[in-house]
């Protein structure tokens, strides 16, 4: 052969790197399969076995972050990204990640501080529909928490401009767009209700095409369930939510999911239409275990 004899020793470095992401992987797996009163106990055993390993941290540091959101909390993924180095602690994504938890801390001034770390973020790296849908969560965050009207004002038309541009970045990525009806349909400018209606119709398309792809994304199922419960479809909303059940999101995907579905409920004239979309709401509040967050704590779509 042109390229010479293996090096024996490479070769078997390689294998053993290989061996060690895919027992990565399997114990990933195996956090995620298992009963709920089990899951955080098993991925902090993840992280002890295998977060401080060079070859997971620079092939699956995202995975790993991802898995300590969904099972452990956000102050897991604070902790694991203040051990990465630089080079991996200042990967866009990862930074995207502790932007987010850092907002969802829940300290104060922590929406201020991700607004102004994203916003650096985009103006580095540049626009993507992720960053900017991040970016308008943030905006959103702030509005719900002003105090002042002026002040929720001004947040809530950034939060929509973020929103927007996010849409405009990737009309495939219902992500931001699926955030804008509620937000239009809040602020109440005139013309509003027309761009909420298109919004929806946008966020539609981009979800039936996700399911067409036959995506792994969970969130393209409680998209849509927030949709049904937009239009007051309690048909369609009561046939969504076995299939989000069955999906078996993560308590903080259900608890984000919950506060926007209220929502919708509430901004529904119709007495009856407001009653069966409650059912359908209560349902979706017992997938959460016990030990979730009080069920009024401020949360948004997918941030």
């Amino acid at each position: 052969s042109d390229l010479g004899p293996a090096d024996p020793q490479r070769v078997s470095a390689m294998a053993d790197l290989a061996d060690e992401l895919m027992a990565f992987d399997v114990d990933v797996r195996e956090a995620y399969l298992a009963p709920e009163a089990e899951r955080r106990a098993l991925a902090l055993d993840v992280l002890a076995r295998h977060g401080h390993k060079q070859a997971v941290r620079e092939a699956d540091a995202l995975l790993l972050l991802r898995m300590l959101r969904d099972l452990v909390g956000w102050g897991a993924v604070l902790e694991f990204i203040g051990t990465l180095p630089k080079y991996l602690a200042h990967h866009s994504q990862v930074m995207e990640m502790e932007y987010l938890a850092i907002a969802k801390a829940g300290t104060p001034g922590a929406a201020i501080k991700a607004v102004a770390r994203l916003e650096t973020l985009i103006a580095t790296y540049g626009e993507t529909s992720e960053r900017l849908g991040l970016l308008g969560g943030r905006y959103k965050q702030l509005a719900s928490e002003a105090s002042d009207e002026a002040e929720r004002r001004r947040y809530l038309d950034r939060a929509i401009s973020s929103y927007t541009r996010g849409m405009m970045a990737d009309l495939n990525d219902y992500y931001p767009t699926s955030n804008l009806p509620r937000l239009y349909r809040r602020r109440g400018n005139e013309g509003d209700e027309v761009l909420a209606a298109e919004a929806q119709v946008i966020t539609m398309a981009a979800c039936r095409r996700a399911l067409a792809r036959q995506t792994t994304d969970e969130w393209v199922r409680p998209t849509l369930l927030g949709l049904a419960f937009d239009r007051g479809d309690v048909a369609e909303a009561q046939r969504l939510l076995p299939e989000v059940a069955a999906e078996g999101p993560a308590a903080w995907k259900i608890e984000i999911t919950l506060a926007d579905l209220q929502g919708s409920v509430d901004d529904h004239a119709d007495e009856k239409v407001r009653r069966q979309l409650t059912g359908v709401l209560t349902a979706l509040k017992e997938l959460l275990p016990l030990d979730s967050p009080a069920e009024g704590d401020e949360k948004e779509s997918r941030q």
